[in-house]
């Protein structure tokens, strides 16, 4: 593909390339450099997503021209742009021009072509006055090999224009008018940024409880894992964290709770949460051992709500070993994890494909009332224990066995 050298006109320290102070920001002044350098880097994400390759001839702090034109030569760039913001007098006043120009050194040749394209968007995407096509002997425009331009993009003394500098999403459009041109002079096709939206580790919640133990039957997890899901629903909606996220980890942290790792079941550890010390992930004493999985559960939440920011946190009382104030805010959502949470960069992506599949998930229609062996003084009670998860509302005709009885205590807590 063709290879582009992109020149952000200006250092911070060039002197006279900045705006009058500006009252409207505490008589802020606006380095050029700002501008121009923010609107290089965004112009080469475009290209490279486009396939172009991309050489930026100022990423050094050296204001040289030369320099800058040398390296476009020695490369052998196909084209030159060259990113600027203009200047009248250097004064807010009466007379302030406006307006964006891109400047060839003549007419006639591939530079002026190039020119025109960028100019077309220039015009369509921005809401400034059309300052058109125009000649200069600038030195970056003589003295390079390749068709070359350099764009003035505003007036650093107009006042309007100079605010324009700091603007985001002003930026951005210069940016992707520039690819959009620079396109178009070589024939290739604009490929538009993908929007990814991520889902944040706040919100709603995006499925039942009862959703989430179909789904996780259907991976094959023990029931005690399955009769787990309403105390995570419970917990979690208290905190405002999305409980479908918070089962999902814990599926994958525990292998639907089967573990396998360095962990057992007796760790009441639903997420491999270390101790405070911390230490290797291969040692079974550098994980927190829980009372109950409760207090577990309840770690983990707040564990992810300190790192999505929630109101409150950090907080005092909170069974998290690792409730450290540094880390608020830091990840706002699942996809965020990665690399924090855990090493693996796709972290939260597997969290989030996991949570898609509980959402999806259909529930087998079971009975909603106690089985017919359950006295009616006692079906008040059933149901509570249906609600909480300890049992699986399926009822039985069988005598209960010492088994069962014991996974019953252990759910309530009372084996310590």
């Amino acid at each position: 593909m063709a290879k582009v050298a992109i020149s952000d006109g200006h250092e911070m320290t060039t002197a006279g390339k900045r705006t009058p102070p500006i009252p409207e920001l505490s008589g802020r002044v606006i380095h050029e450099n700002e501008f121009n350098k923010a609107v290089a880097l965004l112009l080469e994400k475009e290209l490279l997503r486009c396939g172009f390759d991309v050489i930026n001839v100022s990423s050094t702090d050296n204001d040289s021209l030369e320099d800058r034109v040398n390296r476009a030569n020695a490369e052998d760039a196909d084209i030159f742009v060259a990113i600027h913001y203009n200047a009248y007098d250097g004064v807010f006043d009466d007379y302030d021009p406006e307006g964006i120009s891109v400047y060839i050194y003549a007419k006639g040749g591939n530079a002026e072509k190039l020119a025109n394209a960028v100019h077309k968007y220039l015009i369509q995407g921005t809401t400034q006055k059309d300052r058109g096509v125009v000649v200069n002997n600038f030195y970056v425009l003589r003295n390079t090999k390749m068709p070359a331009i350099l764009t003035e993009n505003g007036f650093m003394d107009n006042k309007r224009e100079a605010m324009l500098m700091l603007d985001k999403l002003f930026q951005k459009e210069v940016a992707i008018e520039h690819a959009k041109g620079i396109c178009d002079y070589f024939g290739a096709p604009y490929i538009k940024e993908e929007i990814v939206s991520k889902h944040k580790i706040i919100g709603e919640v995006t499925a039942t409880f009862e959703q989430a133990q179909a789904w996780a039957r259907s991976k094959g997890a023990s029931e005690e894992f399955i009769g787990l899901a309403p105390i995570f629903w419970q917990i979690a909606k208290d905190v405002v964290i999305n409980p479908v996220g918070v089962y999902a980890q814990s599926a994958k942290e525990t292998g639907f709770g089967k573990f396998g790792g360095v962990l057992d079941r007796t760790y009441c550890n639903p997420c491999g949460m270390k101790t405070t010390q911390g230490g290797g992930n291969y040692d079974p004493s550098a994980h927190q051992r829980f009372s109950n999985w409760r207090e577990g559960i309840k770690a983990q939440v707040d564990h992810l709500a300190l790192y999505a920011g929630v109101l409150g946190y950090p907080r005092a009382n909170t069974p998290d070993p690792r409730h450290f104030d540094f880390i608020k805010g830091t990840a706002p959502y699942w996809e965020d994890l990665g690399g924090k949470w855990a090493p693996s960069s796709t972290y939260g992506e597997s969290i989030v494909a996991m949570m898609e599949q509980i959402e999806k998930m259909e529930v087998p229609e079971t009975p909603q009332e106690p089985a017919e062996n359950v006295s009616d003084w006692a079906k008040e009670a059933w149901l509570k224990a249906k609600n909480m998860g300890l049992n699986d509302g399926r009822g039985s005709k069988n005598p209960v066995t010492e088994e069962q009885l014991m996974v019953f205590f252990d759910r309530l807590g009372l084996l310590k």
